[in-house]
């Protein structure tokens, strides 16, 4: 496993800590997401931010955003709780740290946090996304770093990914003839085939 503290800069190590031990200590529903799960089950590579699919609900929400800003966290709450209801993220900071909140509002997503389980990363043991639902929500994105991070889980977790996870999370999120699908298809194609 990557060392965790190359993630990026100290910073950021810091900003995640701090997120990690507000939601334990709230005992919200979370999981790490983004490049800092696909670093802990892929290849390291540096990320700025720090992704959170967050489970609190509407009436916990304000308390939690309270316990962040508490543990040095720049939060502008009645904005961030607006952008949860209506968009289903939003976004607080940790100096120059952004730290993007992203609500379960898909089942789909439910389901991910659901099976989110703890890991060793940055020096915690937080609730992190499965390595094959890092793949999908990579592919909902689909960007030059989200394939890397797919390939990189891909090779880093070679025999162990539950590959009918990952096709079932694609078909919940993305229709058929998306060529997100088509892309993701490709680099399974080429894992299977890997030696």
């Amino acid at each position: 496993m990557p060392h965790d503290e190359r993630i990026e800069t100290p910073e950021l190590v810091e900003a995640a800590r701090r997120a990690i031990d507000v939601l334990d200590h709230a005992g919200a529903p979370y999981a790490v997401i983004g490049g800092v799960a696909a670093a802990r089950y892929g290849i390291l590579r540096a990320t700025r931010d720090i992704d959170l699919l967050l489970g609190a609900d509407r009436r916990r929400l304000p308390a939690l955003l309270d316990a962040f800003a508490a543990a040095g966290f720049d939060v502008d709450g009645p904005a961030v709780i607006r952008e949860m209801a209506q968009d289903g993220m939003s976004q607080i900071r940790y100096g120059k740290t952004p730290i993007d909140l992203l609500a379960p509002i898909l089942p789909a997503f439910v389901a991910i946090l659901k099976r989110a389980r703890r890991e060793p990363i940055l020096g915690r043991k937080p609730f992190v996304a499965r390595p094959e639902d890092v793949v999908v929500l990579k592919a909902l994105a689909m960007r030059g770093t989200d394939r890397l991070d797919i390939e990189g889980i891909l090779m880093a977790q070679a025999g162990r990914l539950n590959l009918r996870l990952v096709r079932q999370g694609v078909d919940a999120l993305l229709p058929a003839g998306d060529p997100r699908r088509e892309e993701l298809d490709i680099l399974l194609r080429a894992y299977r085939q890997a030696p």
